[in-house]
């Protein structure tokens, strides 16, 4: 049993979880499998140009 100050919080965690996710973060930021690697804050890859279509009422 572990023993520890009330203001400390212990919780389980399963290693090769967090591993995985901490590999898959790692992977996305230097432009893992995907191809995609870090995006711009609209989800888009950087430097893609979006284009809108304009409709005339």
């Amino acid at each position: 049993m572990l023993n520890v100050p009330g203001e400390v919080d212990v919780r389980k965690v399963d290693l090769s979880i967090e591993l995985q996710i901490l590999a898959f973060h790692e992977q996305r930021k230097a432009g893992g499998p995907d191809g995609l690697g870090p995006l711009d804050a609209d989800g888009t890859p950087p430097g893609t140009t979006q284009y809108v279509e304009a409709v005339e009422a």
